[in-house]
């Protein structure tokens, strides 16, 4: 049996992808850089998580933090991944 995957979804995993790692650069960079200008998109994706952890699960620490945080990278990568398919892939 075999299955076909389209070429569109392919290029929606690619870009998801390409989003996911563009966001964990920016992360560690406001963890490891001193640079300020540098630290803000760090600071605003760890925010944007905090506001939602703080939210739904206060008091959350250690390696369930970091998985938490982990699946929120992953969620934020495939919507803005799939915007970014979108507006190249409309005519």
């Amino acid at each position: 049996m075999t299955t076909h995957v389209s070429k569109s979804r392919i290029r929606l995993g690619i870009e998801s992808v390409v989003t996911l790692a563009v966001l964990v650069v920016l992360f560690v960079a406001s963890e490891w850089i001193a640079m300020r200008f540098l630290q803000i998109p760090g600071y605003l994706i760890m925010a944007g998580f905090d506001l939602l952890q703080n939210t739904l699960l206060p008091g959350l620490t250690g390696t369930a933090f970091w998985a938490l945080f982990a699946a929120y990278l992953t969620v934020i990568s495939m919507a803005i991944g799939y915007i970014v398919h979108q507006m190249r892939t409309r005519k």
